[in-house]
């Protein structure tokens, strides 16, 4: 069973005066209050969802308009991602290695059997299906980062990292070099049949 924590304006008339825990019985009044009052006037609250193990600790946190514009942008950037992740068939390596690439000198090649008998595209598409697998196996996280560098978000992805598993900057900083360190030694270690060992570097 998920976990709730409800968090509402001292004084709901000031929007400086602070935010103090409420029950679900308070919550559950304010959203009644919503429904007869313009939208102008109604109380806006954020969502912050982080997996814990077998539930889920869910906080919603009453937030200004402009706050909550935003928060509602974001999620709908992020139902579009996971749109994409569960429909990952394009979760292209090459595609991946070039986002991870892009702002370094790192030339990462991946040495494909030129062998007649192969053909390249099978070849392609299995070592995405393999890349998606290890990353799954890897962290829980993985897949869903790995989509913001396809997308072309590896710079500007830490807000909504924020919002998805509660990562501060530099979490969120240290964890996309674990991601691209791992993705190396994908690269490298491929065609060997690839084990990650924890601290290993590309």
């Amino acid at each position: 069973m998920d976990k709730y924590t409800y968090l509402v304006r001292i004084d709901p008339e000031n929007p400086d005066s602070g935010l103090r825990s409420a029950t679900k019985e308070e919550y559950k009044a304010i959203c009644e209050w919503n429904k007869a009052v313009p939208l102008q006037e109604k109380r806006k609250f954020i969502e912050s969802k982080i997996p814990e193990g077998t539930y889920n600790d869910i906080m919603l946190m009453e937030a200004p308009l402009e706050s909550y514009k935003q928060w509602k942008q974001d999620e709908k950037r992020h139902r579009r991602c996971m749109e994409g992740v569960e429909n990952y068939e394009h979760l292209s390596f090459e595609v991946l290695l070039a986002a991870i690439s892009k702002d370094d000198s790192i030339q990462i090649k991946l040495h494909l059997s030129t062998s007649d008998e192969i053909d390249e595209h099978l070849l392609e598409e299995d070592r995405d299906q393999a890349l998606r697998n290890d990353l799954k196996a890897w962290k829980s996280w993985a897949i869903e980062l790995g989509w913001f560098y396809i997308t072309g978000r590896k710079r500007t992805c830490n807000p909504a990292l924020k919002e998805m598993f509660g990562w501060e900057e530099r979490t969120a900083e240290r964890r996309k070099k674990q991601f691209e360190n791992h993705v190396r030694l994908f690269a490298k270690h491929y065609h060997n049949g690839y084990e990650y060992k924890e601290g290993e570097q590309a």
